[in-house]
């Protein structure tokens, strides 16, 4: 919907409230000047139907309109057009009343007799048969109806007629049978009905304003005191008394000022006190402005001022067409011809520069000031406390003037730019604004000059405003600076100001400084201003007043002196067209803080009805919420602040636009918050919140993060085992190898070797027998027969663990003592063996690997280790582990790690146990040496059945964990 261009336009009335004897007498009539802003909004502003009957404000700050095409809500900005259907699905077509209750519903009242209730989402209807008219709340919450020449009363709670009252006879015969909403006229009733009477009319005003009753549709009382009332053909008329006057004052609202139609149905004021105008052909807002205006049409010569000077309370505006002395009731012209520029001197003089020179003007008499030149150029002008007149000729330069004297020109080296501004202070201080960007003060003796490296702001100086106490404000191009007697202060836009370029600056009542813009006007605190001096990071804030608050024309700078403050505290200055003034002492807050409402929220640009707990659909990418705030006083200065928790940390900054987006949320629960500002930046007190969910799709679910971890985890785990078997094949694969080779071993063992060894043995045993007992060489071929028989021994012990296919616990205990038993001495009988666990077949190969480490860490604990030393043997599922602890001395870390030079025992444990990928850990401390070997059991057991089950292994391990020592 295009938003609202409103058509503001100041009414200016200026009525005759003498009465008829007092103009015949040839009296001048007595003019005021008030002054409204009017807006108003018609099909090109979005409103649907253009013939406005009522307008109503529920509780929830929303204003609603009864039309000729149904009800339309509006929030400042947007109409939206409700859709109102009766039970039986017809159409409402003219909404002819509204009222809002005290319990926030609101009651609309047709054309056709339907009446309803809406609160909220929820709606209900009652027939009265009859055109509606007036809908009004009693105080005991109680719904009088008016309805042709009757009145009925209507119980909210179960919407049935209470009471049903008979007009006797109406005040105004010949009136509209159908009247408005606002206040009917007076209406006596017969029957029991309280109906409270309407208000009145004073025949005098009917007379004065040349109406009758009939020509009134509704009389509506505000919150003033005044009275303001709708016509049939005339527009608006504004009602209101003044004390000390004897008849009322009142005005006109009509087409001609702006008005969308002189046919006028209903009034209202809302809660903010705007006065809306529904009419024929459009809606209209009145409310009064913080700025008042004066042009051509309330008596400036010109709307082109180029210079303003106060004299006590009195304000001069000068332009090409002469001179205005601007009063309450309007513009009175002193001088005609071009005004240069305008200065206010000592004892109430004002100095006007005009082609022909100074003019001076005091008690209402002017007369040419005897400069003793001729200065036709004159752009700025100011009188010191000594009495001295400064002036700056275009044509000429810069002169000092003493009146009765003549005026001397000023020729110093500071001064050789142009003067664009000259003020001087109370305390004889003069000051010159150059147009290069200095500044330079005299001070009754020097002239001193200040430049940018005085932290002057720099920029071609508009004005300069100089207090009693010396502190001076200049205002330029490039922003605002201050001067405390010692140094400059300057500020800009990166400050918080609304501009860099600043026409004036004056200082107001309440320690404000007011600015101007070529934008607007803004007031700001002094203590703020000295605040962001110390602080960079600190923004000004500031009031901004522009042409929502009645400045309908733009400040503008044509002269040298374009604000004037006057003692009251009023502030007078330029714009583009006439004069503006405000007083700050009677600016009125807008005390109201707007309701906010989420109005639309639309997931991928598909609109969703705005209900709490909503849910919306998965992979939503785009989320856009609309939101308003209902403040009608100048809804294009809400602001909003916005935060979505659980995604926002911190709130977004303010700003005027109506909606939030966001983009690709995760799945899950939000909470979306928003608050509203009004014109005068008072917040709402509480946010509105919209709970809503975003689904997540199938593979957002946890389930299915949990099913893909479970599934990643069992990709490792069965390629893991891959890998396992893998390597386990190719290891079984090479034992086959092997012991294909150890079978052929056997094979050649058995027919050759030890057939040779039988062979030498059988010659020794003949050899023996022959040689004599007495014979040296006996002993001798005795020695060779036992090793040969033990060589024919280990031979077989050979051939039959080559033969095997399997390595049992004896097979594995034999070959550690057969390996031990050899070595010198009798440590052997020092060592323990023990075992545990279910015994489970090794492989061949394996086992012979598995002796081979074992022999040569129990060789090395035999060498190094002179007490015990345990062996344990150890079955388990998960496979074969082997333990030899010692109570030596220990081995150093050095030896550990690189082993001794020369010496490969325990590289070659190490290798071993990688050939069969078996673990293999050496433990070394003070108190022995342990050596343990871990071979997998899928590795080590010829009939190992694959995976452990889980309940195999805790079994495994609580056994091992009780074993005793």
């Amino acid at each position: 919907m295009q938003l609202c261009r409103p058509v503001r336009i100041f009414v200016y009335v200026c009525v005759l409230l003498c009465s008829k004897e007092r103009t015949s007498a040839g009296l001048a009539p007595k003019q005021r000047v008030i002054q409204y802003s009017l807006t108003q909004w018609g099909h090109r502003d979005g409103l649907p139907s253009t013939t406005v009957y009522a307008v109503a404000q529920t509780r929830d700050g929303f204003l609603w309109l009864g039309t000729a095409d149904g009800l339309i809500r509006f929030d400042g900005i947007q109409f939206l057009q409700v859709p109102l259907l009766s039970n039986g699905g017809m159409a409402f077509g003219r909404v002819r009343a509204l009222g809002a209750s005290r319990d926030g519903a609101l009651w609309a009242g047709t054309e056709s007799g339907m009446l309803v209730r809406i609160n909220g989402s929820a709606m209900k209807s009652i027939t009265l048969n009859l055109p509606i008219s007036s809908i009004r709340e009693r105080a005991d919450s109680l719904i009088d109806v008016e309805a042709s020449n009757r009145v009925f009363r209507i119980s909210p709670a179960t919407m049935q007629v209470a009471l049903t009252c008979q007009f006797g006879s109406v005040s105004a015969p010949g009136s509209d049978p159908h009247p408005s909403l606002s206040m009917p006229l007076a209406k006596d009733l017969s029957g029991p009905c309280d109906w409270e009477a309407g208000l009145t009319v004073s025949p005098s005003v009917l007379a004065r304003a040349h109406l009758t009753l009939d020509q009134i549709r509704s009389v509506l009382p505000d919150s003033d005191g005044s009275q303001w009332i709708a016509t049939r053909e005339s527009g608006v008329f504004h009602i209101h008394s003044h004390s000390g006057e004897a008849l009322p004052e009142f005005e006109q609202i009509s087409v001609t000022d702006g008005l969308s139609s002189d046919s006028v149905w209903g009034l209202f004021e809302d809660r903010e006190h705007n006065l809306w105008i529904g009419t024929q052909n459009g809606l209209n807002r009145v409310r009064n402005d913080k700025f008042s205006t004066m042009t051509r049409r309330t008596g400036l010569l010109s709307d082109d001022i180029d210079s303003l000077a106060s004299v006590g309370n009195e304000v001069f505006a000068g332009s090409a067409a002469g001179l205005n002395r601007v009063t309450a009731t309007g513009a009175e012209s002193l001088l005609h011809g071009s005004i240069l520029s305008l200065a206010a001197g000592a004892d109430g003089t004002l100095f006007a520069a005009t082609p022909r020179g100074l003019t001076i003007v005091k008690d209402g008499r002017t007369q040419i000031a005897q400069l003793g030149i001729h200065a036709a150029r004159i752009t700025t002008i100011a009188q010191s406390s000594t009495g001295e007149v400064w002036f700056y000729d275009q044509q000429r330069g810069l002169f000092r003037w003493q009146p009765g004297h003549v005026a001397a020109k000023v020729s110093i080296p500071e001064l050789r730019n142009a003067v664009s501004v000259i003020q001087a202070d109370a305390r004889g201080d003069v000051w010159f604004g150059l147009n290069t960007g200095e500044i330079v003060l005299y001070n009754g003796a020097i002239f001193r000059t200040f430049v940018s490296s005085d932290h002057l702001i720099g920029g071609l100086p508009h004005s300069i405003s100089v207090n009693d106490n010396g502190t001076v404000w200049i205002a330029s191009e490039r922003g605002l600076a201050f001067y405390n007697g010692h140094r400059f202060v300057s500020w800009s836009r990166k400050n918080g100001l609304p501009g860099n370029r600043v026409l004036w600056a004056v200082q107001g009542p309440g320690d404000r400084l007011w600015l101007g813009y070529n934008i607007g006007v803004a007031s700001v605190a002094v203590r703020d201003l000295s605040r962001a001096a110390t602080d960079p990071k600190f923004l000004v804030p500031c009031d901004f007043y522009d042409d929502g608050d009645g400045l309908h024309s733009n400040p503008d700078l044509h002269g040298n002196t374009p604000v004037v403050v006057l003692p009251d505290g009023r502030i007078w200055l330029t714009t583009s067209e006439g004069l503006a003034s405000i007083n700050p002492a009677d600016i009125r807050k807008n005390p109201v803080p707007p309701f906010v409402h989420i109005v639309q929220i639309s997931a991928d640009d598909a609109n969703i009805d705005a209900v709490k707990g909503m849910t919306l659909p998965p992979l939503t990418h785009r989320i856009e919420i609309g939101y308003t705030g209902l403040s009608f006083k100048d809804p294009r200065k809400v602001t909003f602040r916005y935060r979505l928790l659980n995604f926002d940390s911190q709130w977004h900054s303010a700003s005027t636009r109506r909606f939030a987006t966001y983009t690709n949320l995760r799945p899950g629960k939000y909470r979306f918050e928003v608050m509203a500002a009004n014109d005068d930046g008072l917040w709402s007190t509480e946010p509105a919140a919209l709970d809503f969910t975003v689904l997540p799709a199938f593979y957002q679910t946890r389930w299915f993060v949990a099913l893909c971890i479970a599934s990643l985890l069992l990709t490792v785990i069965l390629v893991v085992r891959y890998r396992i078997r893998s390597v386990a094949n190719r290891l079984r694969l090479r034992f086959e190898e092997r012991l294909g080779d150890r079978v052929r071993v056997a094979q050649d063992l058995h027919d050759n070797l030890l057939q040779d060894v039988m062979g030498i043995s059988l010659q020794l045993e003949l050899a023996d027998e022959l040689t004599p007992p007495e014979a040296a060489g006996k002993p001798i071929l005795g020695r060779a027969l036992q090793l040969s028989e033990s060589a024919l021994a280990q031979g077989r012990g050979a051939l039959t663990t080559l033969r095997a296919t399997t390595f049992s616990q004896q097979d594995l205990l034999r070959s550690l003592k057969l390996a031990v038993t050899h070595l010198p001495g009798d440590k052997h009988r020092a060592i323990r063996y023990s075992t545990d666990g279910e015994e489970f077949q090794l492989r061949a190969g394996m086992g012979e690997e598995i002796v081979q480490i074992m022999c040569e860490a129990l060789r090395n604990a035999l060498q190094h280790s002179h007490g015990r030393i345990d062996v344990r043997l150890s079955y388990t599922l998960g496979g074969f582990l082997a333990i030899i602890k010692d109570e030596g001395l220990g081995i150093s870390s050095t030896i550990l790690e690189s082993g001794v030079p020369g010496h490969f025992g325990l590289t070659g444990m190490r290798e071993r146990a990688a050939r069969i990928t078996a673990s293999l850990t050496i433990e070394s401390s003070r108190h022995g040496t342990e050596v343990r070997l871990l071979v997998p059991g899928r590795m080590a057991y010829v009939d190992h059945k694959g995976d452990i089950g889980i309940w195999a292994r805790l079994k495994s391990g609580w056994s091992r964990f009780n074993r005793k020592p």
